[in-house]
């Protein structure tokens, strides 16, 4: 439906629209990312989103380590 999914969090192609030009200013952009959510307390795994940290690709639960994820790290757009 448009949504692209990675893991099992809607990574939307409207919210990339907006995270790459913030970034490409060199301006922080945050992003909330939605996912189905079957137990709410990170035990399921279901919800995860892949995110880029310092030592690499990461799998970061979006119900305990989110929603908010800082764009640059989960489209993986460089720093300017």
């Amino acid at each position: 439906m448009g949504a692209n999914l990675r893991g099992g969090a809607a990574r939307t192609p409207l919210v990339e629209a907006t995270a790459r030009p913030a970034h490409g200013c060199g301006l922080p952009c945050q992003v909330s990312l939605e996912a189905f959510m079957a137990c709410a307390v990170g035990g399921c795994a279901g919800c995860v989103v892949e995110v880029q940290t310092e030592s690499g690709p990461a799998m970061k639960r979006v119900c305990v380590d989110g929603p908010v994820f800082d764009a640059r790290t989960v489209y993986h757009t460089p720093t300017p």
